[in-house]
């Protein structure tokens, strides 16, 4: 669907929700049974010196949109309903007279349901979401990022992600569990030729034999394809076959893992290569203590070229009304680079706001069978300042840097932002912030951007 599809569909949709949201919001809340619908309305003025993050910014860019959000929210004993759906009416004004973006952009929707019954659990979650390339970074929910979302281009990205999972026999000696996914990212008129359109599909099936009430076996298999339009036309198909092990030793000490065969089968430029009997798996134990835990844990990732292993040990605290964890690593591959891997998390609520900090290293095979370590840096601290202003500050660092056979693209992100947020109205909030953006990518100028954005927004509950 292209964008103007998406506009005219979206802003369809919305104005619909919002009318009969907030028209007839209670009677359907009531007859529903605990159904809770929200509409979040939150209008933003920026002004950016560099938007496009150009290496000599062109002017500056003057935007002014209002983001419109319907969500809804439900369930039973059993189970659980959630839905967003939203978008964005906006209003820029760029430098030399370049293609503005007016009217509804930004769409996204989202759907999860969750449901349990006596011996067997459903799960569906849906997300769809277009937005600029350019403000593309740190948009995943899950806080994972690969490389695109480090890239500066034009145009736009529609990402599309669906999750089914269905387990049976939960409870029973004999039981099922069945996951599938789809990832898709799609690229309109971008100019960057890392950015391509690419689908990843994955199966799961797994048969699980409870052996004791202590020991759980199972007997697994896989499927994953991953299809891209880049130059060379790539596709990998990758089945595997394995088993898995659960055995609690006693009620707070448990050791679980997995020994998968893998095999490949590679398209490129039209010509296919098969390569078997790579073996992925990991080696688990866990152990619970009075105050968090900790792990330990031997990985082993496979693609059709090699094998990287990666041992971990990492511990968990909550003491203090702080949490805490830290962990050390080392990741090395039969082609590839070494590395030593460090994760820490810091969080604590205050008298009065809240500090965290993080710091997340992965060494990962990537989709198009990249060795790569992906590093993650996020700062915050939230400072009240009498009962209605605060003061908000983060800092933001992505990183991917090639621990193979260097090809794979590398860069580096950073945003750092401070602002002032104050209640002007009952439940009408205002933020006044400054916002500063950089990247760096090898043999390239350093880009960086300064902008003002003032924001005033409120959440409407319906129910």
């Amino acid at each position: 669907m292209d964008r103007t599809s998406w506009g005219k569909t979206g802003a369809s949709l919305l104005a619909c929700a919002a009318i009969f949201g907030l028209n007839t919001p209670l009677a359907s809340a009531q007859d529903a049974g605990g159904l809770n619908v929200t509409a979040d309305v939150l209008s933003s003025l920026t002004v950016d010196d560099n938007a496009d993050l150009d290496v000599e910014s062109e002017g500056t860019t003057t935007d002014f949109d209002t983001r419109l959000t319907l969500g809804v929210t439900g369930g039973s004993a059993t189970s659980r309903f959630e839905a967003e759906l939203g978008g964005s009416i906006a209003f820029e004004d760029r430098p030399g007279g370049e293609q503005e973006d007016n009217g509804f952009v930004d769409p996204f929707a989202a759907l999860r349901f969750d449901a349990e019954g006596v011996n067997s659990e459903f799960g569906v979650n849906l997300r769809v979401r277009e937005t600029e390339v350019r403000s593309s970074f740190f948009v995943d929910e899950d806080g994972d990022f690969i490389a695109d979302d480090l890239i500066v281009d034009e145009g736009d990205l529609l990402d599309t992600r669906a999750t089914l999972t269905f387990s049976v026999g939960v409870n029973s000696p004999l039981g099922a569990d069945f996951r599938i996914s789809r990832r898709e990212r799609d690229y309109t008129d971008t100019v960057d030729p890392n950015l391509f359109d690419r689908a990843t599909d994955t199966a799961r099936a797994a048969v699980n034999i409870r052996l004791s009430p202590l020991a759980t076996a199972s007997l697994i298999g896989t499927y994953r394809e991953y299809d891209a339009e880049d130059a060379i036309e790539t596709n990998i198909q990758t089945t595997g076959l394995g088993v898995g092990l659960r055995f609690d030793f006693t009620p707070v000490l448990r050791f679980d893992g997995e020994v998968l065969t893998n095999e490949f089968e590679t398209t490129e430029s039209g010509v296919t290569t098969e390569e078997d009997n790579q073996t992925s798996g990991f080696l688990r134990l866990t152990r619970e203590l009075p105050d968090g835990e900790v792990r330990f844990e031997a990985r082993s990732d496979a693609s059709s070229t090699t094998n990287r292993t990666t041992l971990s040990a990492d511990r968990e605290i909550e003491v203090g009304g702080s949490e805490i964890g830290y962990g050390l690593g080392f990741t090395d591959s039969d082609t590839g680079d070494s590395a030593l891997l460090v994760n820490l998390n810091f969080g604590r609520d205050l008298p009065l706001g809240r500090v965290s900090a993080e710091l997340d290293q992965r060494a990962v095979i990537n989709d198009d069978e990249e060795e790569v370590l992906r590093t993650r840096v996020a700062l915050g601290l939230l400072r009240e300042i009498g009962e209605q202003s605060a003061i908000d500050v983060s800092l933001s660092v992505a990183d991917v840097e090639d621990i193979g056979n260097g090809l794979a693209s590398e860069a580096t992100r950073t945003e750092f932002q401070i602002g002032l947020r104050r209640q002007i109205f009952e439940q009408w909030d205002w933020t006044l912030a400054y916002r500063a953006r950089i990247e760096n990518e090898p043999g390239v100028d350093t880009a960086q951007s300064n902008a003002i954005i003032t924001t005033i927004g409120r959440t409407f509950s319906l129910r």
